[in-house]
């Protein structure tokens, strides 16, 4: 359920998404709605009846409407041969943000892949990176100290943003050990079509505390955050500076 609200803090609209539970999502100036594709099970209190929205088979990304109609689908998720690995919530695991210019950027947490999308949907570039490690191409299993035996997927991102110059900051595993470190991971900096411009190491960041924990990016013209959905519930509010 979708709940829109005015500056005043009155109920403006309430809606439900077609064909979706809601999922982390951005608002273009139209109005309308970009998110991540998120299946799962809803329930109806009025009725006290389940439906279980399948996503398996779906596009990754989707726009709807001020008031959740679908209007397109758009970012194919990869297919690993296995219906199991397919519906592997890692497997297709994905980041998102948007420019200025309402362009859609999308980074993967388990595969060497960022894609820009135009605000209708098309494909403006797929491209892949150097790593210093080799991502998980092919079904893993691992198994736990307990004898569970569980999918694994190597991470690859973490999170994704464009400033206000229309440059991508993608946070980057910068090795395979300690993958939850936050001195693992790096910013690779990218134009607006892709082309590599740097990086920047974590060490080289002021931080009070180890951020390990942290969930979210997000660049606002050239202020960069940092949200530590764990550990200290906190954000962290960075100045983008020019050298």
């Amino acid at each position: 359920l979708m709940i829109v609200i005015n500056q005043d803090g009155k109920e403006v609209r309430r809606f439900r998404f077609e064909k979706q539970i809601p999922a982390g999502f951005n608002i273009l100036d139209s109005g309308e709605i970009i998110m991540r594709t998120q299946g799962g099970i809803t329930f109806d209190l009025a009725s006290h009846t389940t439906t279980r929205i399948d996503i398996s088979n779906e596009k990754l990304m989707r726009k709807f409407d001020a008031y959740g109609k679908l209007l397109l689908s758009f970012c194919e998720r990869k297919d690993f041969g296995d219906e199991a690995w397919n519906k592997y919530f890692r497997s297709n695991w994905l980041n998102f943000t948007i420019d200025q210019d309402e362009n859609i950027f999308v980074s993967f947490r388990t595969q060497n892949r960022i894609e820009k999308f135009s605000p209708d949907g098309k494909q403006l570039f797929r491209m892949d990176r150097r790593l210093n490690f080799e991502e998980t191409t092919e079904k893993t299993m691992r198994t736990r100290e307990n004898g569970r035996v569980y999918h694994y997927m190597r991470p690859v991102s973490r999170g994704i943003g464009v400033d206000g110059k229309g440059r991508i900051w993608v946070i980057t595993y910068d090795k395979v050990e300690d993958a939850f470190n936050s001195n693992n991971l790096k910013f690779e900096i990218f134009s607006n079509d892709g082309i590599f411009l740097g990086e920047l190491s974590f060490d080289s960041i002021p931080i009070t505390h180890p951020i390990n924990g942290f969930k979210v990016i997000y660049i606002k013209g050239s202020r960069l955050f940092l949200i530590d959905a764990f550990e200290e519930m906190s954000i962290f509010e960075y100045e983008i500076i020019e050298k």
